[in-house]
């Protein structure tokens, strides 16, 4: 929002969701969510191709000016019964140029029911693949019979639980 505490909390330009999709199968492109309540993004019974880049980022309410973080558990990304495409472009956004970070929710992508799949291997080696980062969060990565299936660097770090995964099958390459 680019204010002060005091200017946040009650303003009017902020919503519960910052990008919320519902049976639909948008192509999202480089795209970044901040200080929404609830959830930068929420996909439910979709499939959601998110290209060129996304960030999330603080999506909470401050209940008053100074206070701490609201009660209210966040994500960066919450899917149902959804597919998430981290889908790069070779054009202008492949490899290490796709940026992809979710900070400071209580999930940094909270998966019900869900695939999460995508990403760029790194073609020489360690250097140029997609970079999928879940930092500072409560949790990184939870998910709940679901699918995560990657490629690039899967980054879950600084977070006080990194992953989360009932009933769920995670690969990475």
């Amino acid at each position: 929002s680019g204010g002060t505490a005091a200017q946040y909390t009650g303003a009017p330009w902020h919503s519960n969701i910052g990008i919320e999709v519902i049976n639909s199968n948008p192509h999202i492109e480089n795209c970044s969510v901040m200080r929404a309540k609830t959830a930068g993004a929420k996909f439910v019974n979709s499939n959601v191709t998110l290209s060129r880049g996304f960030f999330s980022y603080r999506n909470y309410t401050l209940p008053a000016p100074g206070s701490a973080r609201g009660l209210q558990k966040t994500a960066g990304i919450h899917a149902i019964n959804s597919r998430v495409d981290l889908q790069i472009n070779p054009t202008y956004a492949s490899g290490s140029d796709y940026a992809f970070n979710t900070q400071q929710h209580d999930y940094g992508i909270l998966l019900e029911n869900s695939v999460l799949t995508g990403g760029q291997a790194a073609p020489y080696g360690y250097f140029a693949g997609t970079d999928l980062a879940f930092s500072y969060n409560k949790t990184g990565i939870k998910a709940t019979n679901s699918v995560i299936d990657l490629k690039g660097t899967l980054d879950v770090y600084n977070n006080q639980t990194g992953l989360d995964l009932v009933n769920t099958t995670l690969s990475t390459d």
